[in-house]
């Protein structure tokens, strides 16, 4: 049996496959597709087997997607309508050809028609091409996987910019690098995030490097321990306490020392009766020592000796004028 396929209306066909895309949520990738058969001739009337090919060229090329076959399909007066539906990927702007081919319902082989019938837009469907054409809302289901969703935890591999000074964000930043700490301008960071090289005053701390304090407003409270032989500048009035005999000087003169040797000159003052002590009686109020005087050389109250007058002299008691605790 002969059978001839002519394209009708597709304008309209396609029209129809427009108005889905509109509702994409609803209606998916399915589209309507009608036709005229004749059979022998004639306009068909009756049922038919129809088989449905997707190409990428009018003669040869390679067939894109699955194979449909829409059996007992209603034609009448030579006219049919289907639905098809070759999933998605299939129309993604390169041209494409359907091949038909039709059967009587259930039996023998299909009769292919020819040529391919190319499926052009309609101008909707040239319109909706834009994206800033589309009408209504984009359903999630229908957005790539590379799109961003609010309510869904997104990672993004690609490098960021959040240029907007208004920005706020929440959750963990520890994934965070190359933070400026000069743009910190609210809050207190806390100790634990410090470094442990960061000094704390409640904390028990160990300076390995060299320090200076150069404020001489400064203050120090507490107890030092190391080497402090680069202090100067130190006040004798703020030092409390007493210094050690092993701290001083050997040249100073000690009172417990078993000898003393002055070398310079000494002066014990210019005063009449000046005398230097060497003993005082317990006893008594009588004090032994030696001493110069311009005119008489005294033993308590009383004169002991004369001496040439405007002259000087040294004198040492004899033992007998000495107690016998003072005596050599």
């Amino acid at each position: 049996m002969k059978y001839a396929f002519s394209l009708f209306s597709l304008t309209a066909a396609l029209c129809g496959y427009l108005t889905s895309v509109n509702k994409v949520a609803a209606q998916g990738t399915a589209f309507t597709y009608n036709g005229r058969l004749t059979d022998g001739g004639q306009a068909a009337n009756g049922r038919y087997d129809l088989r449905f090919i997707i190409y990428n060229a009018d003669i040869g090329g390679s067939q894109v997607g699955t194979i449909l076959t829409n059996t007992a399909t209603g034609v009448a007066n030579g006219l049919f309508t289907v639905t098809l539906d070759f999933g998605a990927g299939i129309f993604t702007g390169p041209d494409r050809w359907a091949e038909i081919a039709a059967r009587t319902n259930g039996g023998g082989a299909f009769t292919t028609l020819s040529p391919r019938q190319q499926l052009t837009p309609t101008p909707y469907a040239i319109m909706a091409n834009s994206a800033s054409n589309l009408l209504g809302t984009v359903a999630d289901t229908r957005l790539s996987a590379n799109v961003a969703l609010l309510n869904a935890n997104q990672t993004f591999s690609g490098p960021n910019t959040f240029g907007n000074a208004n920005s706020s964000f929440t959750g963990s930043g520890a994934g965070l690098t190359s933070l400026n700490a000069s743009n910190l301008t609210a809050g207190t960071v806390a100790d634990a995030r410090l470094s442990a090289n960061v000094a704390l005053k409640n904390g028990s701390q160990t300076f390995s490097g060299t320090n200076a304090f150069t404020n001489p407003s400064n203050t120090f409270v507490g107890t030092f321990a190391g080497n402090g032989g680069g202090i100067s500048n130190v006040a004798a009035t703020n030092l409390t306490g007493a210094i050690t005999d092993a701290r001083l000087s050997t040249n100073v003169a000690l009172l417990n020392a078993a000898s003393q040797t002055f070398t310079g000159t000494m002066s014990f003052g210019a005063q009449p009766r000046q005398m230097l002590e060497l003993y005082r009686d317990p006893t008594s109020t009588y004090i032994y020592g030696l001493g110069v005087q311009s005119s008489l050389f005294t033993k308590g109250p009383a004169p002991m000796a004369a001496v040439l007058p405007g002259m000087r002299a040294v004198c040492t008691l004899p033992d007998s004028g000495m107690p016998a605790a003072a005596r050599p």
